[in-house]
């Protein structure tokens, strides 16, 4: 399994031209909120299918090489808009994606072939409850960090577009921490 306290995902990683739009949008609303991106810690711009603190990458790897086998060519994909999942302990912006019947079925598959591999996944990530999303900012607990201010931010982009297309080519794992910058895993689609 890999490390104790960290969390992991499985995703895709934006293509280049996605990935400076998502960070300069994520740049523009973090300097408007006075407060650093999520995006700003990390080059690794994603679209998360599931979640969890640890995988045993052996059997994922294996696993995921049987899921992107069935997706023949690159997704291509459209942001649909900013969002906010408001809840008790932290706000999260995010920059929506506006669903697929393919992409909802790569992600049905992908969190099939995670299941029991995985520790304690978020079941957030569970089809049926899982939002496409690209994560921009996080919060804690509403109260002087700024974290209410993020009730603000939808519409606002500073002349930042929310809406772009995207192409995703494979699948990868990578660790949800600062100065994580390479994935852990990469699998290519249609392979």
């Amino acid at each position: 399994m890999t490390g104790p306290a960290e969390t992991y995902s499985i995703c895709s990683l934006l293509d280049r031209e996605a990935s400076k739009l998502a960070r300069s949008l994520a740049d523009s609303i973090s300097e408007w909120l006075g407060a650093t991106s999520d995006l700003a810690a990390s080059s690794l711009e994603h679209l998360s299918y599931h979640v969890a603190e640890a995988y045993d990458l052996d059997a994922l790897e294996q696993r995921l090489q049987r899921v992107a086998r069935t997706v023949s060519h690159p997704l291509v994909l459209r942001t649909a808009g900013l969002g906010l999942f408001v809840g008790d302990e932290a706000r999260v912006l995010f920059l929506a994606v506006a669903p697929t019947p393919e992409l909802l079925a790569l992600q049905a598959s992908v969190f099939e072939a995670a299941g029991g591999i995985s520790r304690r996944q978020r079941e957030t990530f569970r089809p049926g409850r899982w939002l496409p999303h690209i994560t921009l900012a996080h919060a804690g607990k509403p109260g002087p960090d700024g974290s209410e201010r993020l009730l603000e931010v939808p519409g606002r982009g500073r002349g930042t577009s929310s809406s772009f297309e995207m192409r995703l080519d494979g699948l990868s794992v990578i660790c949800n921490l600062a100065g994580c910058d390479e994935p852990l895993l990469r699998v290519p689609f249609g392979r």
